[in-house]
């Protein structure tokens, strides 16, 4: 298994203690010397040349893609290392949820006073919608084994609000955790977890 962007190896430390055999990549030295504080087994680099082709069962790529300059780029990489119907797992900020629903809704309601919708965006330069991954299957070379949405912990989206500078916080932190609620029981987070498989 590869992970992009394994950050400071917490994947690669649940594979290993699940008994999978898990590498990464990430661009960040901090973060690779930190994930490699105990054995090598992360690298700094991204998905590229250095893997051969047809090499892993699986990548996973968890918030990644949307930061990305160019996603398909990734996305032939990820096919290219990956052996006959292995599987590529991604999790991105998706666009067909509540919260972006009701942050398109309060902009367009209040005329462009209220803009939650790029809070913190954190060097996003993409959002997308269920329909991207279809257009992946059917263009790339891929078919769909799973997709879901998920909530973020309800700690991280509450923390943001505290650390950026955000016009409309009362009403923001007023409507998060019931939509926050909301979202979890419709199955409707702000988030999606899809599973794609190499055909």
């Amino acid at each position: 298994m590869l992970e992009v962007g394994s950050g400071f190896g917490f994947f690669l430390d649940v594979c290993e203690e699940l008994g999978i055999p898990a590498v990464g990549c990430d661009i960040a030295p901090a973060r690779v010397e930190y994930a490699n504080r105990e054995r090598e087994r992360a690298r700094l680099g991204t998905l590229d040349g250095h893997y051969q082709d047809e090499s892993f069962d699986a990548v996973f790529a968890f918030n990644l893609i949307e930061h990305l300059a160019h996603p398909r780029d990734f996305v032939v990489q990820a096919r290219r290392v990956l052996k006959p119907a292995g599987v590529l797992a991604l999790e991105t900020p998706i666009q067909e949820s509540l919260f972006h629903g009701l942050a398109r809704a309060g902009y367009v309601l209040s005329k462009g006073r209220v803009n939650l919708l790029a809070m913190n965006p954190g060097g996003h330069n993409y959002k997308f919608s269920k329909r991207t991954f279809a257009r992946i299957c059917d263009d790339m070379g891929f078919s769909p084994a799973h997709q879901g949405n998920l909530n973020s912990p309800f700690g991280e989206i509450w923390g943001k609000s505290s650390i950026v500078s955000l016009r409309h916080r009362f009403w923001y932190r007023l409507a998060l955790p019931p939509v926050w609620l909301i979202a979890a029981a419709m199955g409707a987070g702000n988030r999606l977890f899809v599973i794609l498989r190499k055909t």
